[in-house]
């Protein structure tokens, strides 16, 4: 078998609320998918010679969202853990992702018919929205 050249962790779980409202059940539920897998990634592939060691994150974890206290304290984990592979020269890099339309959330939002509120803001804070068909790169 040919070694593994590269690992991503993309995984996401959102639990809103406030975080007066903030449940220990809540925070365990949206740090597991980033932190706890990216965790697992990090010490399966410490010693291993890596060309690449992707952890996806979240816009979030530059601007904060209210009602997201516990999903941004996971994207910013992903950012902190990046550093700490870099210090121990290690590969690692950290995509904070923006909305991408037409998939995940945002669709939720979307079928739900409550999108057009939130694309509006989004486009008035000069978010660059992003179409799942043009995040590819070929």
């Amino acid at each position: 078998m040919p070694p593994i050249g590269g690992v991503a962790n993309g995984s996401m779980l959102q639990s809103n609320c406030f975080f007066s409202d903030l449940t220990y059940d809540a925070l365990q539920e949206a740090l597991m998918p980033k932190v706890d897998r990216s965790v697992v990634l990090d010490e399966a592939f410490s010693s291993n010679d890596l060309d690449l060691f992707l952890l996806c994150s979240s816009i979030s974890a530059v601007v904060g969202q209210p009602f997201q206290a516990n999903y941004d304290d996971a994207n910013n984990f992903m950012t902190g853990l990046m550093f700490q592979r870099r210090a121990r020269n290690l590969p690692a890099s950290v995509i904070n992702f923006g909305p991408i339309m037409g998939l995940g959330y945002i669709q939720n939002i979307d079928s739900s018919g409550g999108s057009e509120a939130v694309i509006s803001t989004l486009r008035g804070l000069d978010y660059m929205l992003v179409s799942e068909r043009a995040s590819f790169i070929t």
